[in-house]
């Protein structure tokens, strides 16, 4: 049997869409030693009208990928070491956050990339005894959250889906020399 099965592609365009957001990034040092540094991300994108060729209605449903909330705060103290020791010794936490969002392009409800929090840890001690070394340390995802990056719905017509998980808590010494 020679039976030939057509490939049809279907591109889809929404009539109209409207996007709004704003940014807004920030570093503060009060003192020489320590820093306050972060972000704050809004965005708010929705199709106005929009019919899928499949005739379903996806006006007013927003945009996939498109978390309306993402922020970070980042703290940093470098402590004040002998030259002789190293050139700085500094200890860092961020907090990171991502609102829910769709993670398909057909607006299935189904199909969401829960919000989650990371907390990460990090310490670098730069020119580790005069030398070009510097020694880092880090524990990044402190409590150990369960979170995903979303949907992979290329075989969703073979009847399943994948989800791509993060990373659970990983830590690690750094060693790096400059040259």
């Amino acid at each position: 049997d020679n039976t030939v099965i057509p490939v049809t592609t279907v591109t889809t365009n929404a009539e109209s869409a409207r996007i709004r957001g704003a940014e807004f990034e920030f570093l503060f040092r009060p003192v020489a030693s320590f820093e306050l540094s972060g972000f704050w991300s809004y965005t708010d994108a929705k199709f106005e009208k929009f019919i899928d060729p499949n005739g379903v209605d996806l006006s007013n449903t927003g945009f996939s990928r498109a978390p309306k909330n993402v922020y970070s705060v980042t703290a940093r103290y470098t402590a004040n070491i002998p030259q002789e020791v190293g050139s700085e010794l500094s200890f860092g936490v961020s907090y990171f956050h991502t609102d829910d969002f769709v993670d398909n392009d057909s607006a299935q409800p189904t199909q969401i990339t829960y919000g989650y929090e990371l907390v990460n840890l990090n310490m670098d001690w730069r020119n580790v005894y005069g030398t070009d070394v510097t020694l880092g340390a880090y524990v990044n995802n402190v409590f150990d959250e369960e979170y995903d990056f979303g949907m992979l719905d290329v075989f969703s017509s073979l009847g399943f889906s994948s989800r791509t998980p993060g990373d659970p808590r990983t830590y690690g010494v750094r060693l790096k020399y400059e040259f």
